[in-house]
């Protein structure tokens, strides 16, 4: 029988240690986590070598052991155990047997050097996986509380992740989708919010981000405190962009702007200034349009985040844009059978009505018909109603 692992590479073996002490990046992580879902093997050996971790765990946590020499011993005694002419299958014994190396090294004593870096690992933090991942799935919100009290609203379609040894050193989230956040104040420990462009540092602040993968856009809209959003423009130079209370920053994502061109951005309709970024490191005028940023102020913070409330306002917000938003929030998906409807501005207050309440309310002001099935959302132009409706056209 070909042995499991005599193909595992030494790259994802040294990574695996890596995770499950704690000292992988956010990327190394998400490495990782695609090679394990890339093979049954690949599961089977991350499997083993998490077990033993956990058996090993059962020490005093105030222990230390030193790690190197034990995933040499571990990560042998796999290789030896799988010449053996028997099948892949979670094997108890075997786990009790590498648990049993670790132990031993643990009794040693010693500082683990793994990586070089001569820092005692605690086995109590060594549990399962070192990133911990809340979804909102379509078609729904969720709510939680970080360890450090800080209050988190998950809108549809939504991840986060975070260390499980978050607010141990520091406090950081990854944020793919959107989310709302009421931070607890910790001067000493700023709470920053990751996305796949641009961060956000807080400290005792509520804010609101909004950062799908889809969209050509990352917004951030403050309701109170202060937070600094850092990014690069497209020359890749770092800026840092501070906001105040009822303002929001519109990152124009630089994958969108390279491939499609500039990208027009249209504030919502209320008593609201846009301006340019201003920043002390930019020398001319050049500089300044590479940031690929605008700021709005005096906004109404509610049409940013009301998303999670009951009453969910809705202003002047053309269809096709409302369309995604709805997607999410029923999942469902929209087809258009005319343009014409995508210019229509919608204005109103969505509480708890179902999908087919919201779109008999959205024909109350747009000439449409629509039809439902298995999931999809066909809209079409109603000709004949359609001259009653001229008046409300935007442009």
């Amino acid at each position: 029988m070909e042995d499991l692992h005599s193909n595992i590479d030494d790259f994802y073996r040294d990574l695996i240690v890596k995770a499950l002490s704690d000292k992988a990046s956010f990327e190394e992580t998400q490495l990782l986590k695609r090679w394990i879902e890339e093979d049954t093997d690949n599961q089977i050996y991350f499997d083993q070598m998490k077990s033993a971790w956990q058996v090993s765990s059962s020490i005093h946590p105030l222990t230390r052991f030193d790690a190197e020499n034990a995933w040499q011993k571990a990560k042998a005694l796999i290789e030896e155990e799988n010449t053996d002419e028997s099948d892949n299958r979670f094997d108890f014994a075997f786990i009790a047997r590498i648990a049993a190396m670790l132990i031993f090294a643990f009794m040693l004593g010693g500082l683990a050097t793994y990586f070089g870096f001569k820092k005692a690992i605690n086995l109590s933090s060594i549990v399962q996986n070192s990133v911990n991942e809340i979804s909102a799935p379509l078609g729904s919100k969720t709510k939680l509380v970080l360890s450090d009290g800080t209050k988190v609203w998950l809108n549809a379609g939504s991840k986060l992740r975070y260390s499980q040894t978050y607010n141990t050193n520091h406090r950081e989230v990854y944020l793919e989708g959107e989310a709302f956040f009421k931070v607890q104040t910790n001067p000493e420990k700023p709470f920053i919010v990751k996305t796949s462009e641009m961060s956000v540092k807080a400290f005792g602040t509520t804010f609101n981000v909004k950062a799908y993968p889809d969209e050509a856009t990352i917004t951030t809209t403050l309701v109170e405190g202060i937070v600094k959003i850092e990014g690069t423009d497209k020359n890749s130079k770092k800026f840092n962009v501070s906001l105040k209370p009822k303002q929001n920053l519109i990152y124009v994502r630089k994958s969108f702007s390279e491939n499609i061109g500039p990208i027009k951005i249209e504030p919502k309709k209320q008593n609201i200034v846009t301006t340019s970024v201003d920043r002390s490191t930019i020398d001319d005028k050049s500089k300044n349009e590479s940031i690929p940023v605008s700021i709005d102020r005096d906004i109404k913070t509610a049409l940013y985040t009301s998303w999670k409330d009951d009453k969910w306002t809705v202003e002047r917000e053309k269809l096709d844009n409302l369309a995604v938003m709805l997607e999410r929030r029923y999942n469902v998906s929209f087809v258009f059978k005319s343009d014409l409807l995508k210019k229509y501005r919608i204005s109103g207050i969505i509480r708890k009505e179902t999908l087919e309440q919201v779109l008999d309310l959205l024909k109350l002001t747009v000439p449409m018909t629509y039809k439902i099935k298995e999931g999809i959302v066909t809209i079409d132009f109603d000709k004949e109603r359609s001259v009653n409706y001229l008046k409300i056209m935007q442009y």
